[in-house]
Parts: structure tokens; C-alpha cells; sequence
């Protein structure tokens, strides 16, 4: 990342989005950051989203969740003292971290995803599943990441049931 420019004095960068010289976007990631894994991927796949009707939504979403949570207006206080002095977009910053947060660490969330965004849902979970299989088999990554994919795996079969029982009450 210094090589890269982007060492900031007195601030650790755990991840960002760069482009290559043929145009594809790549996530880069510090490894000596402090910061969860799952958190720092979770936060920089958002970055991947951005100007998408996938983002908008899931953006709402992840809003509301952490207004309800009663966390949004202090995280909010927080980032903008953080990235003072710099031209960072500071509500794209927070819904990064809330998403990377809540889709990779809370259970509450992810279930209530699956409930409201079936397709992000869906989309979110196919790129844990391919996070996986790029991972180390054995490393501390990869059963970080299938952590994730039982969360998602639980979801995804209560969504499941919920579907079924709905379909069950409309027959009946």
C-alpha cells in the first residue's frame, strides 16, 4: 500500500478498490491490518457495488438497520472526525462499513436480507461461496469466510421454510 501511495500518517488503510491497466476493478487488501478480514472484504465488495440498483437498495437497508440499532449518527460522528482533511466521501465510507459489518458478522441482518432482498441476498452469498474457494484451504481466511457461508447457509434454509410455509397457507 505505500508503494501504492495510499500510507496515510496516523491512519491505517485495511483495503481498498483499484483498477487495473485493463480496466477491471480489484480489491487489495493490508494484511497486517487490524480489522477483521471478513469486515475489510465485506466493506471494499461494497465499494465494488457502488452505481448499482443492488447498492441503492441494500444501502436503504443497511440504513435503516443501524438507525433502528441506534448506531447510525454516532458511526457517522466517528468517520467524519476520521477522514477530516481528506476529499473521502464520508457517508460512502459509512455504508461500506456498516455493510461489512452487518452482512459479515450480524446474524439479524443477514436474515433479514434474505427477507427484504432475496436477489442481494442471493448475489452477496455466491460471492462468499467464490471467496472460499479462492481462499487457503485451512487458513485462518478461509474459516473466517466459511463462518460467513454458515450464516448465510442458515438464512438461506430459514428463507426456505418461510417460502414453503407461505406457499403451504396459500394452497391450503
Amino acid at each position: 500500500l505505500k508503494e501504492l501511495g495510499y500510507n496515510l500518517e496516523g491512519r491505517t488503510v485495511n483495503g481498498l478498490v483499484r483498477y487495473t491497466k485493463d480496466g477491471k476493478k480489484r480489491v487489495l487488501i493490508n494484511i497486517d491490518s487490524k480489522n477483521a478480514l471478513n469486515v475489510i472484504v465485506g466493506h471494499e465488495t461494497t465499494h465494488l457495488l457502488k452505481n448499482t440498483e443492488s447498492y441503492e437498495k441494500l444501502k436503504n437497508l443497511v440504513i435503516d438497520y443501524a438507525k433502528e440499532k441506534g448506531e447510525y449518527d454516532s458511526r457517522l460522528e466517528e468517520l467524519t472526525e476520521l477522514y477530516k482533511d481528506t476529499n473521502a466521501n464520508i457517508e460512502e465510507e459509512l455504508i461500506s462499513d456498516l455493510i461489512g459489518e452487518y452482512v459479515f458478522t450480524d446474524e439479524a441482518f443477514v436474515k433479514n436480507l434474505s427477507a427484504k432482498q432475496p436477489n442481494i441476498f442471493q448475489r452477496i452469498y455466491n460471492h462468499i461461496k467464490h471467496l472460499i474457494k479462492m481462499a487457503t484451504a485451512g487458513s485462518k481466511e478461509a474459516k473466517q469466510l466459511e463462518q460467513i457461508k454458515n450464516t448465510f447457509d442458515r438464512a438461506y434454509k430459514e428463507m426456505g421454510k418461510a417460502s414453503e410455509a407461505d406457499s403451504n397457507l396459500t394452497t391450503e
